[in-house]
């Protein structure tokens, strides 16, 4: 299956360079995280990306404290979750802690498309639609990206 994203922002339909960049990431490692076809944990996904990541100038978490990976430059922060993505709302807690801090621009989370017969990506494209829909609550970010792969 093919890599999937929606881009929420004040501006969608533009993409800028740097989240076109992970974007083709996940693109070229996509037979090895479909998750239509594998069960791989978050940090297994994270390890067929580090290489890439890490050549776009990304730094990789060190430990479980960090994100899983950060762009200094471009102030991206890059969140890959597996099973718990959005059983146990894991994208929500990566907004809010995201949300608080400082020199942030872009949140990137990485969901699985699916999860047993649960389309992760597509529930929370859903639900990021109805936030960003909504003149109630502004995020302090430029953008969210959601990926599924």
């Amino acid at each position: 299956m093919a890599i999937n994203y929606q881009l929420f922002s004040t501006n969608k339909d533009f993409i800028s360079q740097e989240l076109t960049e992970i974007i083709n990431v996940f693109v070229k490692h996509s037979e090895k995280i479909d998750s239509y076809n594998k069960i791989l944990r978050s940090y297994e996904v994270l390890e067929c990306l580090a290489y890439d990541l890490e050549r776009s100038g990304y730094t990789i978490k060190e430990n479980k404290s960090e994100p899983d990976a950060y762009n200094k430059q471009h102030q991206i922060i890059i969140e890959i979750e597996a099973g718990r993505g959005l059983t146990n709302n894991q994208y929500l807690k990566d907004l809010l802690e995201v949300c608080m801090l400082d020199n942030v621009k872009y949140l990137i989370i990485a969901v699985r498309n699916i999860y047993g017969k649960q389309h992760d990506y597509d529930k929370i494209v859903e639900f990021l639609d109805r936030i960003y829909s909504s003149d109630k609550i502004v995020l302090p970010l430029q953008g969210v990206l959601i990926i599924g792969y």
